[in-house]
């Protein structure tokens, strides 16, 4: 096979043979981490299994790898995905999946790559600040680290939590960085630098994805 430009090779593609009968078929690849081009207008499905997702108005489908978040989503709130660089609007929400319309990227479009955060600045989230995965890498934080980013942060409790847990580590002295990233954790703001400041270790606080000026 020989092609003159850029060529995507997906399960079931079919190759006609020059000069000869019958077809060369793309048997089935194993997935592979890449990158979507998205532009405003596009529709998108977030979801919990992307595989198999189909639909008029869908030009893509991609994971969200904590798909507990996507019950707690409703129509009209805002996505934001690496950094805020690319953002949508949730246009319809339904079993295990909302759908979302991108309102915001580069004019030519702008590259999703595998493994960018996804930000939900708007929506009340039900999961803990730290998960159980967040548990793990936080054993390793406490014996190799000098600083913890701190994500998900929205109450009181996930700092006091943070801190119970630096504890039993022997690692109090831990400085932590905490990510304001949603609405509800910037109007709470004085009340989770004032809990942080309990504790004897340098904190500071970070404003990555969320836009003062919507909400001020």
């Amino acid at each position: 096979l020989s092609c003159n430009q850029r060529c995507h090779f997906t399960s079931g593609l079919e190759f006609l043979q020059e000069g000869g009968p019958g077809k060369i078929v793309v048997g089935d690849l194993p997935p592979q981490e890449g990158d979507v081009l998205l532009r405003r207008g596009d529709r998108l499905l977030l979801t919990a299994n992307a595989a198999g997702q189909e639909g008029e108005a869908i030009r893509v489908a991609i994971n969200c790898t904590m798909p507990e978040v996507l019950t707690d989503l409703r129509v009209g709130e805002r996505v934001l995905f690496d950094e805020g660089r690319i953002a949508g609007l949730i246009r319809q929400v339904c079993p295990g999946a909302v759908e979302v319309e991108i309102t915001q990227a580069r004019p030519k479009g702008s590259r999703l790559r595998a493994d960018k955060g996804i930000n939900f600045p708007d929506s009340r989230l039900s999961i803990p600040a730290l998960t159980k995965k967040d548990l793990t890498d936080l054993a390793f934080a406490a014996a190799h680290a000098d600083i913890v980013s701190y994500s998900f942060v929205s109450r009181e409790a996930d700092i006091e939590l943070l801190q119970q847990e630096l504890e039993s580590f022997g690692r109090e002295d831990l400085a932590v960085v905490l990510k304001i990233e949603t609405r509800r954790a910037f109007l709470n703001l004085p009340r989770l630098l004032l809990t942080a400041m309990r504790y004897p270790r340098p904190v500071s606080y970070t404003h990555l994805t969320l836009p003062t000026k919507r909400i001020v």
